[in-house]
């Protein structure tokens, strides 16, 4: 991929495509998610294509805790 140069910064962004496409390639990914509310960023990430190791969440709202664990046991 010709924009994914290390030590260059690419001229434009990548499509999303384009990020699908290197995910596998890449190293999983750790995201620190505040105020998470239904995880609904652990899910933009898997509907992306990114590859995700940890997933850190935090959130005080026992409602969308629940559905959090149910979804993401």
């Amino acid at each position: 991929m010709p924009w994914l140069v290390a030590g260059k910064l690419p001229l434009t962004l990548p499509s999303l495509n384009q990020l699908r496409n290197c995910a596998p390639y890449l190293r999983g990914m750790n995201i620190l998610s505040l105020f998470d509310g239904t995880s609904a960023g652990r899910l933009a990430a898997e509907r992306a294509g990114l590859k995700v190791d940890k997933y850190y969440a935090s959130e005080i709202d026992k409602y969308a805790i629940a559905v959090s664990k149910k979804n993401y046991p």
